[in-house]
């Protein structure tokens, strides 16, 4: 086997670090697309993922919540635990687990704000239970604004203080 002269052997060299560089750089385009893909994809997608199974959230306030995932849209998820339905607004939450890692972007958009689906409730007559960064309080929903609800005719509470909504399953007739 003959020797490669100093010029074939610079040269080769040359060649492997560019190939090496090339290589290098297609793996971080790769993974920069993958990057910007996940960048589109919302709570609400991952969620939409996991309609029929069990997460586990944490609120903002420290409490852990186990249930069924039955419903979602832009702003909040439905669940259903030990016969009682839980209304999360994604604001209220700190951490979930058991959210599928792939999903995909879905292009239909869930613009059912909390407010409808808390009128909903007020109009189906529930009493439900609003747990709030600060405590908890219990009643009907009698009015909702853009960003409050009254329970009761008579306590006002913030939107952005409620971390969850309990309320009778309606499987419970």
């Amino acid at each position: 086997m003959s020797e490669m002269d100093p010029w074939e052997r610079y040269s080769a060299d040359v060649a492997s670090r560019m190939d090496a560089e090339l290589h290098t750089e297609r793996l971080g385009l790769a993974n920069e697309l993958r990057q910007a893909e996940e960048a589109s994809i919302r709570l609400a997608d991952r969620l939409a993922t996991s309609i029929g199974d069990v997460v586990q959230v944490r609120t903002r306030g420290g409490d852990v919540v186990v249930m069924l995932v039955r419903d979602c849209a832009d702003t909040w998820f439905l669940g259903e635990r030990e016969r009682v339905m839980t209304l999360i607004p994604y604001a209220a939450i700190a951490t979930i687990r058991g959210l599928p890692q792939r999903c995909e972007q879905r292009g239909d958009r869930w613009s059912i704000s909390l407010g409808s689906q808390l009128r909903r409730l007020m109009r189906s007559g529930r009493v439900v239970r609003c747990v709030l960064t600060c405590g908890e309080e219990q009643g009907r929903i009698t009015r909702v604004g853009q960003n409050w609800l009254e329970l009761n005719a008579s306590l006002v509470i913030s939107l952005g203080q409620i971390e969850r909504v309990d309320f009778s399953s309606p499987h419970l007739g």
